[in-house]
């Protein structure tokens, strides 16, 4: 079965998935883990992840809960990350906890997990001791700031990764404090570097026999994207700093107010065309013969001004309007979106951006697919987020073949705890 390139996701189990009969287990905590594993579920994967009622995914008590009551099985976060997976709960502190982590391990292909630099080696789940038994096992762990190095060992939250790759020092007014601009860079940069070294693993894999284990570095991934600024200072001695929304090769560029409340529309003007375009369509025409603003150079010195003027008249426009007037006459804008604007947006609508759901605690719910299409293969998504603890039974009866009295031992002792 095929599909035009741009054919909306699927609900439910896409048909000829491109990863279809990948099974994965994955330990992941928060961001980095859950999104690599997500990926490859939206893709077609058997993907059972693995949790302790002692030691939560931190994500699921992440809002928002909309009516439903706050708890580890109503957090929207979680919801949208997950969706797809199997959940299973595994005390790992339990003598018997490790033995059954490892039987789920070697059955899968791909382990993918985010618990801390030595976690599973101390439990003796460690990537060389699974190897020796598997050698075809790809493991891919998150990690903060690599395996090896002075540093390996720091803890790394998102907050602590913006301030220490440099992202914070670029983020915000010029005389304001540095500024955390939540979690893009340090939480989901890594997982896309992660996933493609994954199926990269797997190509090799399909080669050889053998398997990989990668090491996705928070921060080497966050000072990837600074790697212009880290070239500027190099060559050029330039240290860059922030400056707002601001641009060094362009003016006007900014977000301006618009009619309504909190409404703003985005304006980069990079060429004299463009200038020449903005003009004309607000009926500016004097501006083009006014000294302060005949080039980019005047332009940028003249700047506070330009800005208010700029504003003056997006003031009194809805930001749809501004955006429609000046990107029919050629100038980059576009409407600082919100969450209704972004549930109502009719592009995203027709590419199937958002994928309905039932879930069983928060009730019928949206969940995000991939920004890219497959052209023969569409995406989707096979069940909604598990509730904690969930598909005990089927996957430890079901996948790994335990029987009733066998699962129901270890359910007394408090192994899925």
């Amino acid at each position: 079965m095929s599909s035009e390139p741009n054919s909306p996701p699927l609900v439910g189990a896409a048909p000829e998935a491109a990863l279809d009969g990948l099974k994965v287990v994955e330990f992941g905590r928060s961001l980095v883990g859950p999104v690599m594993g997500r990926f490859l579920a939206l893709n077609g994967a058997t993907v059972v992840k693995v949790e302790s009622r002692r030691s939560l995914d931190v994500s699921r008590l992440s809002g928002p809960h909309g009516k439903a009551l706050p708890g580890p099985d109503t957090g929207g976060t979680f919801a949208n990350l997950n969706a797809g997976k199997f959940g299973v709960t595994l005390d790992l502190k339990h003598e018997e906890g490790p033995t059954q982590a490892r039987k789920l391990m070697l059955w899968a292909d791909v382990v993918v997990e985010n618990l801390g630099l030595t976690t599973l080696e101390e439990l003796g789940l460690g990537y060389e001791g699974l190897a020796a038994l598997k050698p075809g096992i790809i493991m891919a762990s998150g990690t903060a700031q690599g395996h090896t190095g002075p540093h390996a060992h720091h803890p790394g939250w998102a907050v602590f990764m913006f301030a220490l790759c440099g992202v914070s020092e670029l983020t915000g007014d010029p005389d304001a404090p540095p500024q955390y601009p939540m979690g893009l860079y340090p939480d989901l940069l890594p997982p896309r570097f992660g996933t493609i070294g994954i199926l990269a693993a797997l190509d090799y894999r399909r080669r050889t026999g053998r398997g990989q284990h990668l090491r996705v570095s928070q921060f080497e991934s966050c000072a990837y994207v600074m790697a212009p600024l880290c070239l500027d200072y190099q060559v050029n001695g330039v240290v860059a700093r922030r400056s707002g929304n601001r641009s060094s090769w362009a003016a006007p560029h900014g977000v301006y107010r618009c009619q309504g409340e909190d409404r703003w529309v985005a304006i980069n003007v990079t060429s004299e065309e463009q200038w020449r375009s903005l003009c004309g369509a607000m009926e500016r025409s004097e501006w083009l013969e006014d000294a302060r603003f005949e080039t980019l150079h005047v332009r940028k010195q003249n700047e506070d001004e330009l800005d208010q003027r700029l504003a003056d008249w997006t003031g009194s426009r809805s930001c749809e309007e501004v955006m429609r007037v000046l990107q029919d006459a050629g100038v980059p804008a576009g409407r600082v979106s919100d969450a209704r604007d972004l549930s109502e947006d009719p592009q995203l609508a027709a590419r199937g951006h958002s994928l309905r759901v039932e879930h069983p605690a928060i009730g019928p719910m949206s969940v995000e697919s991939p920004a890219f299409r497959l052209s023969r293969s569409p995406v989707g998504v096979a069940r909604p987020a598990p509730r904690l603890g969930e598909h005990n039974e089927r996957v430890f009866r079901d996948f790994l073949g335990l029987s009733g009295p066998e699962f129901a031992t270890l359910e007394t002792a408090g192994v899925f705890e």
